[in-house]
């Protein structure tokens, strides 16, 4: 039936773009959607197609799973003749997109590549299966660009979504009332990551971690776990968890987009992330990089505390001076704002569709208007 449609669409002439997304982490799943709104926003005739697969945690995980990913990867393949994209975008979620991709590329498909894998971390050889899967490659961190023009791809930075996408939150009496919280009572986010095997992997720390904060401070535990995608747990959408980040004293959030989410919001916030064994094993044999959260990471220093294999009592040893020190807090802010500096000027996205839409067109694919 998709197949039919798309034949009559191009027999009829009409000005139309299909484009086929494909993503997996809840923070891709954001990015795919927010691409979604900004292609339709220009464009009445745009039909998005939005493939989303469950992420795995972890390097060894990710080793563990790589046979089901690449029948996924075939499975979805297959399904091309009749989606008839006339674009491609796969977003982040390289163990799977590196793969789709360049099986795209073989159909004769234009691709996009949002949010590229973090080449500068690890895998250096990921950059050969990053020119066979994308024909453009839009980088979400102004360092990335230069470096894959370098070796050989095609790549842009544009600006970083987010910038757009935490603007606008709840005022603190509507957020303290969906936490079902005084409006002038203090609280901690807890942040255990995204993934549902990352949630679990975090959640017995940051249990430990919310009976300290209540017991050891003046302020309540609030957890803000991603539940199923479009949902926040308790929070049913993403202007509510991101006002609730924006609104508390601090934060404690596990390695990850999250960590971006909470310096554009203003919010001090602890850095951590807790491996198993064989995936710690794996990241210090492979990953480069100094720093692992997303702020350190972009201003090329330690801004924000960040603890590998943290303990309850590491982590209160660094949270609890952001709750009490008037002077680190407000220099922590000046930090936040070189963030949002070097993440680009507001309408990433927009720039991003646009460019969606031109690679379609070059590539032939759409009827232009």
């Amino acid at each position: 039936m998709a197949g039919g449609l798309t034949v009559n669409r191009r027999i009829l002439g009409l000005d139309a773009l299909r484009v086929l997304v494909s993503c997996g982490e809840p923070s891709g799943r954001l990015l795919a959607g927010m691409l979604e709104r900004a292609l339709r926003a220009d464009r009445d005739r745009t039909e998005v197609l939005v493939h989303a697969e469950e992420p795995v945690f972890g390097f060894w995980e990710g080793i563990r799973a790589s046979r089901r990913v690449r029948t996924r990867v075939g499975a979805l393949a297959g399904r091309i003749p009749a989606l008839s994209p006339d674009a491609v975008v796969p977003v982040a979620f390289s163990g799977f997109n590196l793969r789709f991709g360049r099986r795209c590329r073989e159909a004769g498909l234009p691709v996009v590549y949002l949010s590229p894998p973090q080449v500068w971390a690890w895998g250096g050889w990921r950059i050969r299966d990053l020119k066979r899967a994308a024909d453009l490659v839009v980088c979400l961190l102004h360092f990335e660009e230069r470096p894959l023009r370098q070796a050989g791809l095609n790549a842009v930075f544009l600006g970083h979504p987010l910038v757009d996408v935490t603007q606008e939150v709840w005022s603190r009496e509507e957020t303290c009332a969906a936490l079902g919280l005084p409006s002038d009572r203090s609280y901690v986010a807890l942040l255990p990551g995204s993934r549902p095997s990352e949630i679990d992997h975090h959640r017995p720390l940051f249990g430990e971690l919310a009976a300290a904060v209540e017991r050891d401070t003046r302020s309540s535990a609030v957890f803000l776990e991603l539940g199923e995608p479009g949902g926040m747990g308790t929070l049913q959408d993403v202007k509510a968890r991101y006002s609730a980040i924006r609104h508390a004293a601090a934060t404690v959030v596990v390695s990850g987009t999250a960590t971006l989410e909470a310096a554009l919001l203003g919010t001090p916030q602890v850095v951590c992330y807790h491996l198993n064994q064989p995936t710690r094993f794996l990241a210090r044999l492979l990953v480069r990089s100094r720093h692992f959260a997303l702020p350190n990471i972009i201003l090329g220093r330690g801004s924000v505390p960040e603890l590998l294999e943290p303990s309850v009592g590491r982590i209160m040893a660094e949270l609890m001076p952001l709750l009490a020190d008037r002077d680190r807090r407000c220099g922590l802010q000046e930090e936040y704002a070189e963030v949002r500096r070097l993440l680009g000027p507001p309408g990433a996205m927009k720039r991003i569709a646009g460019r969606v839409v031109a690679l379609a067109r070059a590539a032939g694919r759409e009827t232009p208007a």
